[in-house]
């Protein structure tokens, strides 16, 4: 993929990318908001009551065929998981305090059922959206899609609103997922004002494989239907009416990138070995059971992360250790014979359960969550423990604790774990053993890792939240995602720290953020000691290419040079000059 290259001078907006690619089309504006859908209000009398009620019923049962008939081809398309979502939104028009809100306003303002259903639809949408909770505040997205389509129903606005006729890019004020499930074959991207990374239409498009930006300030004001716009998600740019030289650059690298498909292809079959014979160890980081087959697909030599929290956010209640078990060993037994790393629970910030209190805080990101809920939770931590000890005699498996921040957290799970480890070896006659890791993702844990690598048998660094809690930046808040910097010196000379403590103390290190499947980084990461990466399986293919294509000894240089500059600039314009080549001859970056 394209990834900081510069641009010749031309008007561009700055966004979050929340799927990743790189498309270049004609603008489609979609303007679908309940406040520009013809929503007027209009008095009634009380003999009109009945028959307003009638038909926002009548919407309603419409609105629940049509969700239906969504679940059922997302469910096909791209399985239960990611139709799920539409059971949500049928959930949402089955919930009593909408419909009861719906008809009491009615009922006392006497307006028409349109402007009725409008206001009670912004009335949710704002409380929703001012909620600390992140996941919360992104359900108000989903509340706005269901109120539309209720009022498209209502006004009998049938038409697609998605039937180009020619390859385009969406641009519209929000991405909701009626929209994005919908995409024809001719939507390239889509590029919107609102949005956020983990919003049901984010997942739905990183799912169809289709370039998102969210965040992007006066796209719709920008852009008009007819404008060639150009979506950048390696840079999160949009831009609008680029000149032919820019036009040409980008064609240029689609059609290298279109060429090195097929031998990214081949080189997934090949040893990530470089040029002077250094090994790197490519692993998987996956959600789900089912993304296993991914990971062999693309020759991952295991599972660097399996995030348990996704298999406690789609259960209805907290899952039994005997479902637990089940998970757990058929991962371990689909990974053959490769490592698994399991990590503990990890909840809390943008990742709850619908099931479990969580506490209102103002600032959730540092608050309770990881191992804090873990200790304060027994049963619940003790649970998972079991299921994992008792999957673990089936394969090759490591156990990881979310983060860490000070040694005691760590002695205080090792006792939990060593506990339930002897309750089972004695009940069950089982032979367990499962090195216990810990997850360096919190400044403070950088600085006492001399102490944790006494207590540890292997560290896994966390990039997504160590980079925003060194550079205090929400890596989901498109007002300050352009402070989001992997290359500050600050995180540089943080992995380097983490990476020589782990070497001195003889400690085998991971690196599983979204850090370790960019390309760019590929080549400091591995000069600044890291011998193993853990990403989304289909990055695994360019990165290993990368690693094919370099010799060990230039990564030390480059990432030595790195350690030495002060600001982000100088690197910037180092790397240009002194990996891009590489990458240019490696995977067309």
């Amino acid at each position: 993929m394209p990834s900081h290259r510069n641009i010749s001078k031309t008007k561009t907006l700055k966004g979050v990318t929340v799927s990743p690619g790189l498309e270049m089309a004609k603008v489609w504006k979609i303007v679908d908001n309940a406040d520009e859908m013809r929503v007027q209000p209009r008095s009634i009398v009380e003999s009109d009551i009945d028959a307003e009620l009638a038909r926002f019923h009548r919407a309603i049962k419409t609105s629940h065929e049509q969700l239906e008939a969504l679940y059922k081809m997302v469910e096909k398309r791209l399985g239960a998981k990611e139709a799920d979502i539409f059971r949500a939104h049928m959930l949402i028009l089955d919930d009593p305090h909408f419909l009861t809100s719906v008809k009491d306003l009615l009922k006392s303002e006497k307006k028409n059922i349109e402007h009725v259903i409008n206001e009670v639809i912004k009335k949710f949408s704002l409380m929703f959206s001012m909620l600390d909770d992140n996941l919360m505040r992104e359900r108000s997205a989903d509340i706005r899609d269901v109120g539309q389509r209720v009022l498209r129903n209502l006004l009998s606005d049938r038409q697609t609103i998605l039937e180009p006729d020619e390859k385009v890019i969406i641009i519209a004020k929000e991405l909701i997922p009626s929209i994005t499930v919908k995409a024809s074959d001719n939507i390239l991207g889509f590029a919107v004002e609102h949005g956020e990374m983990m919003s049901h239409a984010a997942i739905l498009a990183r799912s169809l494989n289709i370039p998102a930006i969210v965040g992007v300030e006066n796209i719709c004001r920008e852009t008009s239907t007819g404008d060639t716009v150009i979506i950048d998600g390696a840079n999160s740019l949009v831009i609008v009416n680029p000149t032919n030289k820019v036009i040409a650059e980008y064609k240029r690298i689609q059609i290298e990138y279109c060429v090195i498909k097929d031998d990214m292809k081949t080189a997934a079959k090949m040893p990530s070995v470089t040029t002077d014979g250094e090994t790197v160890k490519l692993l998987a980081n996956i959600n789900k059971v089912s993304d296993i087959d991914l990971a062999k697909q693309y020759n991952a030599c295991g599972i660097g992360l399996f995030r348990t929290e996704f298999f406690f956010m789609s259960a209805d209640k907290l899952p039994e250790e005997e479902e637990q078990y089940a998970l757990y060993r058929r991962v371990i037994q689909d990974a053959g014979g490769n490592e698994v790393t399991i990590r503990a629970l990890d909840i809390g910030a943008d990742k709850t359960l619908s099931y479990f209190a969580m506490p209102q805080e103002c600032n959730p990101q540092l608050g309770w969550r990881g191992i804090r809920i873990l200790l304060s939770e027994l049963e619940l931590f003790k649970t998972q423990i079991r299921a994992i000890l008792r999957a673990s005699v089936h394969g090759k498996v490591k156990l990881l604790l979310p983060m860490i921040s000070s040694i005691s957290e760590i002695i205080d799970a090792r006792d939990i774990i060593e506990e339930a480890k002897f309750e089972l070896q004695s009940r069950m006659q089982l032979e367990i053993n499962v090195e216990i890791g810990a997850m360096i993702e919190v400044p403070a844990a950088v600085f006492i890792l001399d102490e944790i690598c006494r207590h540890v048998d292997f560290l896994s660094i966390g990039t997504n939240d160590l980079i925003q809690y060194l550079l205090a930046v929400d890596r989901n808040n498109s007002r300050v995602a352009n402070f989001y910097e992997p290359l500050h010196p600050a995180v540089m000379h943080a992995i380097k720290m983490i990476t020589d403590t782990a070497a001195r103390n003889k400690k085998d290190v991971v690196l599983c953020g979204e850090l370790a499947g960019d390309t760019l980084f590929t080549m400091i990461l591995m000069g600044l000691g890291v011998k193993k990466l853990s990403m989304n399986p289909t990055a695994i293919p360019g990165v290993r290419k990368v690693i094919r294509s370099v010799p060990l000894s230039k990564c030390v240089e480059i990432a030595r040079d790195i350690l030495k500059m002060p600001c982000m600039h100088e690197s910037k314009k180092y790397l240009k000059e002194n990996v891009f080549p590489f990458l240019d001859h490696s995977i067309g970056n």
